[in-house]
């Protein structure tokens, strides 16, 4: 084994082994990976090369992408992949991960035999309008292959925060993981949420209704999770190489014609399950999920913020060796908590 993956370990091994008091300043500032420089170097580049793009224009480019209707069908990148199969229920349309050919056998009475190995559902994300992309599918994949056998992974596709609302959203979605749970034979007693950028907020809302009709999620955990669609006490960080305030005031106008303006990580807490954090030091959206995980915590749930020193927001869906330390948390959080 090489240096560097000897020290990739030991830094793993000293956060999982610091998750007793809550807050992980993840492998303790250690040095970042030179592709993640590199990386950030790039879009630092477009950033300022976007600031030539007049507002009007980034405006009505997110409204465009906002309110185009995208074919499922056209997820090239998940049909061409023979270990993923896309289920179509009645309530919407759920990607499976897992190889199909593990799926439990038929019952007696056509119904699948119900298995209690984990299920980790994976709330995509996208600026709350866009649909699933490849770049983030492939992340996915990436976390099925960690687990083999030891847990089920499935996507469901999310709905535009601007053309849905949220609290019909929360509705749907639940009833699809019921839909497909019956259909697949998958255990609702063993079921883990993911989430990403704007896919935290609907995993929250349904990890909460879930809870009401008697099938609580085991424990959530969100990457670089945007739970604020107010934008309001917003602390922009200077290094943030991503953030665009045009596009952020656009979405958030978007959002507001069928969802009210919240923050939710104000949200009620009481019924939360288990909900770790990972997040850059670099990302502006960090500071909503550092407010929720303390409100957590003040109130002795269980709650884990992973903090990635000088990473962007979404860094995990690039190829870099912090990513690879992410999943490895994951896999760490669900098979060993």
């Amino acid at each position: 084994m090489s240096k560097k993956d000897n020290n990739r370990l030991w830094r793993l091994g000293l956060a999982v082994a610091a998750t007793g008091v809550g807050y992980v300043y993840h492998a303790m500032s250690q040095e970042r990976s030179v592709r993640s420089k590199v990386i950030q170097d790039g879009m630092r580049i477009m950033r300022e090369a976007n600031r030539l793009t007049p507002a009007n224009s980034k405006k009505q480019a997110t409204v465009d992408l906002a309110t185009r209707s995208i074919n499922h069908e056209n997820l090239f990148f998940i049909t061409r992949d023979q270990a993923s199969k896309i289920h179509r229920g009645q309530k919407g349309v759920m990607v499976e991960l897992t190889d199909i050919d593990t799926e439990p056998a038929l019952g007696t009475q056509g119904d699948s035999q119900e298995t209690d190995k984990a299920w980790i559902i994976y709330f995509h994300g996208g600026s709350g309008i866009h649909t699933l992309q490849e770049r983030e599918w492939a992340f996915a994949r990436k976390i099925a292959n960690r687990f083999e056998d030891d847990a089920n992974v499935s996507i469901p596709l999310l709905r535009s925060f601007a053309n849905y609302d949220l609290a019909s959203e929360t509705g749907r979605l639940t009833n699809l993981i019921e839909e497909i749970a019956k259909k697949t034979g998958r255990s609702l007693r063993n079921v883990y949420f993911l989430a990403s950028d704007t896919g935290a907020i609907p995993a929250l809302l349904v990890a909460d209704r879930m809870d009401q009709i008697g099938s609580p999620v085991q424990r959530v955990i969100l990457l670089s999770p945007w739970l604020n669609t107010s934008f309001d006490d917003v602390n922009i960080n200077p290094n943030d190489v991503q953030f665009d305030a045009t596009k952020v005031n656009a979405l958030k106008t978007i959002w507001r014609e069928k969802n009210p303006a919240l923050n939710y990580a104000k949200m009620p807490i009481d019924s939360m399950p288990a909900v770790d954090f990972i997040n850059g030091t670099h990302d502006s959206h960090a500071c909503d999920g550092r407010w929720l995980h303390r409100r957590l915590r003040a109130h002795n749930h269980t709650s884990n913020y992973y903090q990635f020193d000088y990473m962007h927001h979404e860094f995990y869906l690039n190829n870099l060796p912090e990513s690879q330390e992410v999943i490895d948390i994951i896999h760490q959080q669900i098979i060993n908590p």
